[in-house]
């Protein structure tokens, strides 16, 4: 499998509802063969429901493989994959908080 030639951008529409304080990201087909494998990702960033300071972002990716035997292989291998991948930035984000707290105590 290999990448693209040429590098290329992709949009990621935001919608904001009116008088609504939730923040929708989302992005499609972020990855090479887009006729084979598409992922559909959403971030949704809402208040929290209990602590007005704190923000809950929920995050998903919907995998789609089209016409390749190993199809649920490579579905069950991306999931893992984006989800070590967003553990790895939840851990990066903590790390900035806990040190920026630190930092201005």
């Amino acid at each position: 499998l290999r990448g693209p030639e040429h590098p290329a951008g992709i949009p990621e529409p935001a919608h904001c509802a009116g008088g609504n304080e939730d923040l929708e990201l989302g992005a499609r087909v972020r990855i090479t063969l887009t006729n084979l494998v598409s992922v559909n990702e959403r971030l949704v960033y809402t208040p929290h429901p209990e602590n007005p300071e704190m923000t809950v972002l929920t995050q998903e990716a919907i995998i789609t493989v089209k016409g390749i035997s190993l199809g649920s292989y490579l579905e069950s291998l991306m999931a893992n994959t984006i989800s070590s991948n967003a553990k790895k930035g939840w851990a990066a984000i903590e790390w900035i908080i806990e040190h920026s707290e630190s930092a201005v105590s």
